[in-house]
Parts: structure tokens; sequence; C-alpha cells
């Protein structure tokens, strides 16, 4: 991923600042967003900022008030604060609620820079899960399941109706037609797809332990 597809949001309320980061960020091939305070910031937020810089002290909306706003609206998006007047108990503070980074200006470039690698790689990872995820489920769809005949389509219709539905079903066949494939591809393609899909072998567990 190129730094080109990672959007940041950068909120400072002292220009001269502002433009400085601005143009060391667009050196790099970061897409920028910029805001002069958290207000405009909230404002201007789309669902394709993946990162928020933002000062902590700013007029109307603070860097904390938009720290809490990004984490509860957009908990996807990372937030780095920076700040002059650093103290220990307010980087503790800061972590706690949810930022990922806690900056003193001047900026160190090499520190932000580290920081915005971080965030870029971890938001590439995100991207791979979700990718391999969605490849595991469309390896379970139904219609993966070898069968064209109308006796198999019967089959798939049941799936399609079954799956959404909160009920026990039940499967039935000779061993070997497949029975744990269709429970895969039920649970592939129901609202619980998300959770674990566990398969037990009741033909290995003793009768009074079933």
């Amino acid at each position: 991923m190129s730094n080109s597809d990672f959007q940041i949001l950068l909120v400072e309320d002292d220009a001269s600042v502002r433009e400085a980061i601005a143009a060391a960020l667009r050196e790099e091939g970061y897409t920028l967003v910029v805001a002069s305070d958290g207000q405009e910031a909230m404002e201007k937020f789309t669902n394709e900022i993946d990162l928020v810089v933002a000062d902590l002290v700013m007029p109307r909306v603070d860097g904390r008030a938009l720290l809490r706003w990004v984490t509860q609206n957009h908990p996807q998006t990372a937030v780095i604060l920076m700040t002059a007047f650093a103290t220990i108990p307010q980087a503790v503070e800061a972590i706690k609620a949810g930022a990922t980074a806690y900056l003193t200006k001047p900026l160190d470039p090499v520190e932000l820079l580290r920081h915005l690698n971080k965030a870029a790689q971890e938001k590439g990872i995100r991207q791979e899960l979700a990718r391999l995820r969605g490849q595991l489920r469309e390896g379970w769809h139904y219609r993966h399941i070898i069968g064209h005949g109308p006796a198999m389509q019967q089959v798939f219709a049941v799936i399609d109706r079954a799956s959404p539905l909160k009920t026990t079903v039940l499967v039935t066949g000779d061993s070997g037609t497949g029975k744990e494939m269709v429970a895969q591809a039920l649970h592939e393609n129901s609202p619980r797809r998300s959770s674990p899909f566990l398969a037990i072998n009741c033909g290995a567990i003793p009768e009074a332990l079933i």
C-alpha cells in the first residue's frame, strides 16, 4: 500500500505550524485533509480518514474532545495528539483515552513519520485480513458445493431460506454426502458468520456424554 492510499486529517489552529506539518506530510506522499480546530475536523471527517493528527489545545473543540468523538464514532481511525506543553500525566491520560501516540512540539519529523508508517502498515494488515476472510467466506458459499442437478438446487434453496433464521437446522444424509459442508455453508451465509464454526464428531463421544 502506497502512502497516497493513506488519508490523514491534520487538525492544528496555528496556521504556520499547520502548513509546515502539511508540507512535510504531502512531501511523503500522504493524502491530506486539514482543519483549523476540532469542530471543523468533525465537519470534514469522512469514512476515508485513516488517521487524525490533532493539536491538544484548540478553540471550540479541543484535541481531547475530538479524540473522544473519533473513538466513539469511528473506532477504526487512529488518533495522534500533539502539544507544546506535554506532561507525563497528560500523555498517560491520552493513551488511556485511545490515542495512538502523544507527541511534543516542535515535532520531531522522524518520530512523526515513524508513527504514520506504523499506522499505514496496520491499515494494510487489516485490509489483507479482511480480504482473506472474504475469500474464506466465498470459498464456503453454497455455490461452491459440487452439484448442479435438481436435487442439489433444492438443497441450495433450503440453505438460502434457513441461513438468515435463528433456528436449529438438522442436516441428514448418508456418510460422505457432504453434511458438514452444508452446515458450513449455512453458517457462512448466516448473520453469525463472524462467530466460530465448531464441528463435533458425535460418533467419537460415548452416548452418555452426548
